[in-house]
């Protein structure tokens, strides 16, 4: 039995965590072990341990968690420098691990208002001026 990952953009608007967009993540497991220590069968270290879902989480987040109820597990959160390193990471990745990894050119948040994550650090001016942050909320089924 496999474990999907089901992922949601949140932005911080103004000081409130709104939903952005889901994110469509094909199943990898090296990139879930690097996530959320999840299926760690690889020598990876994981970005952050499981933090749960944050307790400001946007509703429409909420919804879609509470969707999963009893099948979803190791719920957490990137925030959005975690995010930059994590597709800065997999943007140069082993060969071995090359599979899955298209949602990296088509990922949906990649783009925020017109502007690559990066570009939310590099050209902050270009960004919404409410537009505070970003963060990845997901977790897992089997």
């Amino acid at each position: 039995m496999g474990a999907d990952i089901h992922a949601h953009m949140e932005i911080k608007w103004d000081g409130e965590w709104l939903y952005y967009s889901p994110v469509d993540i094909g199943r990898n497991y090296h990139l879930f072990a690097r996530m959320a220590d999840m299926r760690r069968c690889y020598d990876i270290e994981p970005i952050a341990e499981n933090r749960g879902i944050p307790e400001d989480a946007s509703t429409m987040t909420r919804i879609h968690c509470e969707k999963w109820e009893g099948n979803g597990h190791s719920h957490s959160w990137l925030n959005s420098q975690e995010i930059c390193q994590l597709f800065d990471e997999f943007k140069v990745i082993p060969s071995s691990w090359h599979k899955d990894f298209d949602f990296l050119d088509e990922f949906p948040g990649l783009y925020l208002f017109g502007n690559s994550f990066k570009g939310f650090f590099k050209y902050p001016e270009d960004a919404p001026e409410k537009l505070k942050d970003f963060r990845l909320v997901f977790w897992f089924d089997n």
